[in-house]
């Protein structure tokens, strides 16, 4: 189970092109309305041990806005914004171990209630999570 901290630090956000290039023609994927998630899961040599205990390095998240869909970069950060408040306050409830990257792709035309969107996340955080 992941720290209770309900923080979204860098360790956590996917930024490497080479990374994200795999997890796009790797990864499998599940959908919610008005989100999709593609994800890859962990390989047994990303965990390392120290000290005697298992250290397993936490899931990395990619959010994505299509700018086809939102022309304006204020809507696309601000549905990025909601989107990640809603992992980072509800990812401490699931056990993602499992998954080393994923991404959420916001495929919606309008704009989205953040308690719906909310609630969507936790969807699909209980679908990665039972994707053991």
């Amino acid at each position: 189970m992941q720290t209770s901290k309900k923080t979204f630090s860098k360790k956590e956000r996917l930024s490497s092109v080479k990374d994200i290039e795999t997890l796009f023609k790797k990864g499998k994927s599940l959908f919610v309305f008005p989100l999709k998630v593609v994800f890859i899961p962990k390989k047994l040599e990303d965990i390392t041990e120290e000290n005697n205990q298992k250290v397993i390095p936490p899931a990395r998240l990619l959010v994505s806005v299509s700018k086809r869909n939102f022309k304006k970069a204020v809507d696309r950060n601000h549905i990025k914004r909601q989107i990640r408040e809603g992992y980072r306050l509800q990812k401490s409830e699931f056990d993602l171990s499992h998954i080393d990257t994923f991404a959420f792709i916001s495929v919606s035309k309008e704009h989205i209630n953040s308690k719906f969107l909310h609630k969507r996340i936790k969807r699909l955080l209980q679908m990665l999570e039972k994707e053991k």
